[in-house]
């Protein structure tokens, strides 16, 4: 049988470590990273994990591996420069396939200034490729700029780690009627001071409720939970830190969840009512859990996401005019009940045609 040697996203942590950095750092500093090498690790047949910063031995990859997949996530922005990771594709003498490749920008108005690193990086990726897998049409026009026409537009592995065809989600949101203190909710979003406004909105709407905030990459807010800093080293005005009050912000320490073990996520997942956020696979596990999950869009990267999928979602300008009843009616997934057999096969499809067996 072949053998396929996975670069990119890891399925889990490669070994146990107390200090924050370097947990994040094990992941590529988002712990959602996982879900994409787990759900690879689910479904392509006899593969091993590499990470592209590591010693590679390319003798020994090229002489025990017949191909070579990239657990993909957003590679494509104008911050990222993948010269690098190119050094290591021209070392691979073997097909190349990247999986759930994704650009991002704030909107589709934005244009991304691709780096010469990350341009060659693509090249390489295109010329030793059947097709590459993108997350969704904006990727796929973003490639297309640049010459590249040998993509199929996917999405991300993670949507298909149940590997079952008729997967479908309630829609009926389960809460608790006779106590809504028992009734436990994960928000998350990135900490930018432009997405903070609605996370601070949702923990105001949704107070009452047992409101746990998901960490995925927010070191600084695990550090302040593991007393390793303290507010007074902020430099700048963290997660509104500086602005709260005192009990708002221990509260949102004392809330702060995090995983670094997706089989762990998910038993937790049991325990939860309701999954919103901006956070694409934070709530991508929990849809898979069939725990109702509710998108906030903030960029290109939520936007081709939910548009492929059908998912229930909102942008964050909008969510923060809707009272909590108007919230709670958008947890709908019908639209993606329906499309999602064509979804699974179109994925099936595209690990044939590159030549990967699987488990589909």
């Amino acid at each position: 049988m072949e053998k396929v040697a996975v670069f990119g996203a890891q399925k889990g942590a490669r070994k146990k470590a107390d200090d924050i950095k370097l947990k994040l750092n094990m992941s590529g500093n988002n712990f959602g990273n996982y879900l994409i090498g787990y759900s690879v690790d689910k479904q392509v047949e006899n593969c091993d994990f590499f990470r592209f910063s590591d010693k590679l031995d390319f003798e020994s990859i090229n002489s025990n591996y017949d191909r070579a997949v990239i657990a993909s996530a957003n590679f494509i922005s104008s911050e990222q420069d993948l010269g690098k990771w190119a050094d290591v594709l021209e070392n691979l003498d073997m097909p190349i396939t990247p999986i759930g490749l994704g650009a991002q920008a704030l909107s589709t108005s934005d244009t991304i200034k691709i780096n010469t690193g990350t341009e060659r990086w693509l090249k390489i990726v295109s010329e030793k490729s059947v097709s590459i897998g993108v997350r969704g049409e904006f990727t796929a026009d973003v490639l297309s700029n640049l010459g590249i026409k040998n993509v199929d537009v996917i999405g991300c592995p993670s949507a298909f780690m149940s590997l079952d065809r008729n997967f479908s989600i309630d829609t009926k949101l389960k809460l608790d009627d006779t106590s809504v203190s028992q009734s436990r909710i994960l928000v998350h979003g990135a900490p930018r001071q432009n997405q903070m406004y609605y996370i601070d909105f949702l923990f105001d709407t949704f107070g009452e409720y047992d409101a746990k905030f998901l960490v995925q990459s927010e070191s600084k807010l695990l550090k302040l939970q593991a007393g390793e800093i303290g507010i007074d080293e902020f430099k700048d005005n963290y997660m509104n830190m500086k602005n709260r009050s005192i009990p708002s912000r221990q509260n949102l320490v004392d809330n702060a969840v995090y995983f670094e073990d997706v089989d762990v996520w998910k038993e937790y997942l049991k325990t939860v009512d309701f999954c919103i956020g901006g956070r694409f696979h934070g709530n991508m596990l929990a849809a898979q859990m069939k725990v109702p999950a509710l998108w906030i869009v903030h960029d290109t990267r939520t936007m081709e996401f939910t548009d492929l999928y059908s998912f229930p979602s909102v942008h964050m300008d909008e969510l923060v005019k809707l009272s909590k009843s108007k919230i709670l009616d958008k947890f709908t997934y019908e639209g993606f009940n329906k499309k999602y057999k064509n979804l699974y096969d179109n994925y099936s499809e595209f690990l044939l045609k590159n030549n990967i067996k699987n488990k589909l």
